[in-house]
Formats: C-alpha cells, sequence, structure tokens
C-alpha cells in the first residue's frame, strides 16, 4: 500500500542543526519558539537560536536524558551529576546546583520548568517528584509514585497543566495527576507504561502515550477525566505510536507507516494528511514549537542531526 506521503508535499526543507555527536535525548523551546535546548549522550546540552549554536553546555561523566528552558529562554535546566542544575543559555555559565541532603531518588530522569517560571519539576528514577522554587533555588514540595507495588517506579515524562495547579507525572507503572500545592494524588488515571504527556494550551485536553504491549494513545478531557479517545494499534484507521498537541484542535502523531500525520482534537480522529522526515522513518521524538507552526525532530539512533520544520496546514 502506498504511504500518504505520494499525496502531499513535504512543505519547507528542514533546517538543520548539527553540533551533536551522539545519540539525540531531549529537545526543548522557549515559549516565544526562538530558543531551542537540546540533549545528546555525548554528555552536553546544547542551545540554539535559528540556526546558530549559542552556547555549549557539558555535563561530565553522565548525560542529561532530559532537557528544559525557562519562558524566556534564558535559563536551562537539566540533569548534572546525582541532581538537577540551571545554567546561562547564552553562555553556558553554571547558575545554582538544585539538590537536597537526599541520596535515596535516584538520577534525574526528567525536568519541566512551569510555564511561568517560577518552579521546576524534576522526575527521578526511585519514583519521586520534587518541585523547586527556581528563584530560591530550593526544594518546596515532594511527591511519590502512588503504587503500592512499586513505590519506586521511574518518572518518564512530565507535563504541567496551564494553571499550574496540576503536574501530569507519567511513570513506568501508570499516569497520575498530582496537586502542585500540597503533593497529593487528584487523579490516578492508569496502570500503563507511560512514555509522554501533554496538555493542549488550554488545558481541556491531556494526550498521554503509553504502553501496553503495544503503543497506545490515550486522550481524557480535564472536566470528567473521562477518556475520549485511545488508539487501535491492531487497526490502520487508528494507529498512531506518537501524539502532541499543535494547539488546542490538532495534534501530531506517527501513524502505521512512520508517517507524521496531522489530528483532528475536535473529532478524535486522524486526519489521512501525512509527511515524511528526511531520513525516511518516524522520528525518534520531536517536540512542537509554542508558536504551533513548526517543530524539532531527530531520529533517535546514529543520525545526531536536529530537524526544525514547518508544520504543514493543507
Amino acid at each position: 500500500m502506498m504511504g500518504l506521503l505520494a499525496q502531499l508535499s513535504y512543505g519547507d526543507e528542514p533546517t538543520q542543526l548539527k553540533g551533536h555527536e551522539r545519540e539525540i535525548y531531549s529537545v526543548a523551546y522557549s515559549a516565544d519558539g526562538k530558543t531551542i535546548a537540546s540533549s545528546s549522550n555525548d554528555r552536553t546540552i546544547r542551545v540554539w537560536n535559528g540556526q546558530e549554536q549559542t552556547s555549549v553546555i557539558r555535563l561530565g561523566y553522565a548525560p542529561s536524558k532530559s532537557v528544559s528552558l525557562s519562558p524566556d529562554g534564558a535559563i536551562v535546566a537539566g540533569r548534572f551529576e546525582t541532581g538537577c542544575a540551571l545554567w546561562d543559555s547564552k553562555s553556558g555559565n553554571l547558575i545554582s546546583k538544585l539538590s537536597t541532603s537526599s541520596s535515596d531518588d535516584g538520577p534525574v530522569q526528567r525536568i519541566q520548568f512551569s510555564r511561568d517560571g517560577k518552579f521546576i519539576a524534576s522526575g527521578h528514577e526511585r519514583g519521586l517528584v520534587r518541585i523547586w522554587n527556581a528563584v530560591e533555588k530550593k526544594a518546596t514540595l515532594e511527591c511519590r509514585a502512588p503504587f503500592p507495588n512499586n513505590p519506586e517506579s521511574p518518572v518518564q515524562c512530565l507535563a504541567y497543566h496551564p494553571s499550574q495547579d496540576l503536574l501530569a507525572v507519567g511513570f513506568a507503572n501508570g499516569l497520575v495527576l498530582f496537586s502542585t500545592q500540597d503533593g497529593t494524588v487528584k487523579e490516578n488515571l492508569s496502570e500503563d507504561s507511560t512514555q509522554s504527556v501533554a496538555f493542549t494550551p488550554d488545558g481541556k485536553l491531556l494526550i498521554a502515550n503509553q504502553n501496553k504491549r503495544v503503543g497506545v494513545v490515550s486522550i481524557w478531557n480535564s472536566d470528567m477525566w473521562k477518556v475520549l479517545f485511545r488508539s487501535d494499534q491492531s487497526s490502520q484507521d487508528t494507529y498512531l505510536g506518537q501524539l502532541a498537541p499543535i494547539d488546542n484542535t490538532m495534534a501530531l502523531g506517527i501513524n502505521y507507516e512512520g508517517e507524521l500525520e496531522r489530528f483532528d482534537l475536535k473529532k478524535m480522529q486522524r486526519t489521512n494528511k501525512a509527511f515524511r522526515t528526511p531520513y525516511k522513518s518516524a522520528p525518534g521524538g520531536f517536540t512542537i514549537s509554542p508558536t504551533s507552526d513548526s517543530f524539532t525532530h531527530y531520529f533517535g539512533g546514529n543520525i545526531y542531526t536536529l530537524y526544525v520544520q514547518s508544520i504543514p496546514k493543507d
């Protein structure tokens, strides 16, 4: 069967950002979409402004599997040694290490700035999420995996609700919503391993990419936390390997042919409008710009280039 690509053009040629020397792990944007930070197995975090590489942060003995930018793009957050740290995005200079006296958290797996840049959430290997005051550089709250049979379930993804009152946390054993006020569990949405999670900009939908033998995309509304969509991986009509919101009405996903395809969040169905990456396969990961007009993606294997590509609208 011919892929949907035959019906569509690529659109603009992707911009290539070259510099990493090993597998790329994570990409993050500033709120205006002008600054990009990327982390890699080469044990660096690289910061980009347009096509220019503005700084290279060297991390020592361990790479950072996650990276986050403050909304204004001035500060980079990532793993550093056994904890996490903040760097100046232009100079690459270390601003502060974020650490506590506890040595039982395990390495930092994921890190995320709040939308106003005042707080940072760090997710750890042993089932702990710690929330930091980004101004005072101190921990203010802890949330722990609520799984009696696996209280040290590793954190795999984080996402703040736009209101910042909720933090969605994907563990190896499930998906949980925590209150950012007191750390209590607000909703225990799933017992499936959750690889990535995101809210739509208006906060009305939560999208999770999960794994239950095969990959599953699940979408909840935030009123009653009712499941509105769950992909059927046995059917080409609904197969999606990964999905992330472009805006409040549209998302970008990976279909059964490894193509990137827009998904209608109003109708909860595929649009059958797809395009391929320059490396002719599904990306290892992608992050959509807050401006909703482009995204940055990477292969996840032995191609160490970032691609910044516009999102086709037709």
